[in-house]
């Protein structure tokens, strides 16, 4: 484990831990999330056993799942809230571990770590909230019935395309790529989806 002991190596396993939380706020019925959420948690304890972290800096980071939180279950003040997660998240983890002169350390990857994380948050509140169709804002029940097609293969989790969108999808039983498939339920940020043959009225 002296590999791990490393500030870089440390700042990925504090930001990917909280993105694992983040994610485990939009999955929380998928017990694989918890399991390496855990697991990184864990990984993250023992960095901060050993390397000298900025307490505040940790807990600014930590404290970006809350406004991220309120920005996927409310649509006023979202932006302000998608900026705030970002900040908090981006300032804070850059400075959990910093060199003798208190300034970041490795910025090309905390860079390219702070991208990554912008992106997903903006992704994840733009898709539970469904922004960009006013419709199903008003019936969040308007794809159930559809039909749509298998755009990865799903095992236990995949993507489908329907209505113009590709949507994480959920279904028991194996689905292969290009399979028609029909929407059973809308979770928000998942799908529930069945096969069906092509052409079926049932």
């Amino acid at each position: 484990m002296e590999f791990l002991i490393n500030p870089s190596i440390a700042h990925l396993i504090v930001v990917t831990m909280i993105i694992l939380l983040i994610t485990t706020i939009l999955y929380p019925k998928v017990v694989i999330l918890k399991v390496f959420a855990v697991l990184f948690l864990g990984m993250a304890f023992y960095e901060l056993l050993y390397l000298e972290a900025n307490f505040w800096a940790l807990v600014m980071a930590t404290c970006s799942v809350l406004p991220f939180m309120m920005a996927i279950r409310q649509t006023q003040m979202r932006l302000p809230l998608v900026a705030l997660t970002v900040l908090l998240l981006v300032v804070g983890s850059s400075f959990i571990f910093t060199d003798e002169n208190d300034r970041p350390i490795n910025l090309p990857l905390i860079g390219l770590i702070s991208i990554f994380c912008a992106e997903f948050i903006w992704i994840s509140v733009k898709r539970e909230l469904n922004i960009n169709n006013p419709i199903r804002g008003k019936d969040p029940n308007s794809l159930v019935g559809l039909i749509g097609e298998a755009y990865t293969d799903i095992h236990e989790f995949g993507s489908v395309r329907v209505a113009d969108e590709i949507r994480l999808a959920h279904s028991e039983k194996f689905i292969p790529t290009g399979s028609t498939v029909r929407i059973l339920k809308d979770e928000g940020f998942t799908l529930f989806v069945k096969k069906v043959e092509k052409l079926t009225k049932e």
